[in-house]
């Protein structure tokens, strides 16, 4: 008895499918793990977002490993002193968090990471370009030496 040979096709679809049923049962767990942290999370980090403007910034909230992630994105401040910021910074700081810094002078940015009260917490702040007290100098050249590719084929 010979096996019958499946249509490509129709293999792809049904593994897209299957893919999307796993994926989704991943979403559907990672929401009730929030869901089973939310209050825990509200009741650590109130404090330190009860004046976060989402007017200017964004804020998110994910599972990762089974603990939450925020992400804070501070977009246009005038520089690194900039209240937006430090307000967090000194949050964070006061709840005895190790920061770790990460400038970014091509983009204008600096990234904070840390692990404070379960949660890990990223802040991207970005100055706005035109900024008057926080500009980007340049320093110095760099010279790289990329490999050139080119396809052959005989």
């Amino acid at each position: 008895m010979s096996t019958r040979k499946v249509n490509p096709l129709i293999k792809a679809v049904n593994e897209s499918i299957s893919e999307s049923k796993a994926n989704a049962q991943r979403m559907q767990q990672h929401a009730k793990e929030l869901a089973n942290q939310r209050m825990l999370i509200r009741a650590q980090f109130s404090d330190m977002l009860k004046d976060f403007n989402t007017d200017k910034h964004r804020l998110s909230v994910t599972m990762s490993c089974g603990a939450p992630h925020i992400s804070i994105v501070l977009n246009k401040l005038d520089s690194f002193k900039d209240e937006d910021l430090t307000t967090l910074l000194y949050y964070l700081v006061n709840a005895d968090a190790e920061i770790k810094e990460e400038a970014w002078p091509q983009f204008h940015n600096k990234d904070y990471h840390t692990q404070v009260h379960g949660a890990r917490v990223a802040i991207h702040a970005y100055v706005r370009s035109d900024s008057e007290t926080c500009r980007r100098v340049q320093v110095g050249t760099q010279l790289k030496e990329e490999p050139i590719w080119e396809l052959h084929c005989g």
